[in-house]
């Protein structure tokens, strides 16, 4: 897989598109990658640090692991981002599935996007505006907050396969809960579904999340009878 990967990136050099730009690869790393990279991201740092000329995003792809998106240590503590959009949101490769996912923070969700490295690549293959990186991805963005879909219940959860209802199980019955073992592109949650403050876990080995709404502040009463 890494060498087909490869094998698109060079692909990808030299390729024109009708605002008179073309995508150029960036020189290999000098020197060693860092040593919490991907193995992935370290072959591809000895053929090219990313590409220039491209309009898709503001900056990257980078693989080298120093480009500042949204992160979401919660989610992904790993997660390297490959590519920003100028606002500070974020595409990030998560080791642990090797899927690429969207981190933003306005609105505040995570989408899940490229289920591979490789179809992240090919999508600058497409003239920009027809590519996955604009119209298509907002909309996916706006449909997370507005209804966030694929929500469970603790209860619902628990009536699921082992591996869910377990997790429901150490929870506890004030957390919901979003199954992406299976995403299809578009698939994600809203990690700031209760405010900034509210509360994210994710399984130890899959992909499964899990929201706590905070408890709420004290009221003045309340406060003062402890006094």
């Amino acid at each position: 897989m890494v060498e087909t990967i490869i094998q698109e990136l060079r692909a990808l050099d030299g390729l024109s598109y009708s605002r008179n730009r073309t995508l150029r690869l960036r020189p290999p790393l000098d020197g060693p990658p860092g040593a919490s990279l991907p193995e992935v991201l370290r072959q591809l740092l000895k053929v090219s640090q990313g590409l220039e000329g491209v309009v898709h995003v503001a900056e990257g792809p980078d693989f080298s692991g120093t480009l500042e998106g949204q992160h979401l240590e919660e989610f992904s503590p790993q997660g390297v981002c490959l590519a920003t959009d100028g606002c500070g949101n974020g595409w990030t490769l998560d080791p642990a599935t090797g899927w690429i996912f969207y981190l933003c923070h306005d609105a505040p969700v995570v989408v899940y996007q490229f289920p591979s490295l490789l179809e992240f690549l090919q999508q600058f293959r497409r003239e920009p505006a027809l590519s996955d990186f604009g119209t298509k991805l907002q909309a996916w963005v706006s449909r997370i907050w507005s209804e966030n879909p694929a929500c469970l219940t603790s209860e619902q959860a628990l009536g699921g396969d082992s591996e869910l209802a377990e997790f429901a199980r150490e929870l506890g019955a004030d957390w919901t809960l979003i199954d992406l073992r299976n995403p299809s592109p578009g698939d994600g949650f809203s990690w700031g579904r209760y405010g900034p403050k509210t509360e994210v876990r994710r399984h130890p080995s899959l992909c499964i999340v899990a929201l706590r709404k905070p408890p709420p502040k004290p009221s003045f009463w309340s406060k003062l009878w402890r006094h």
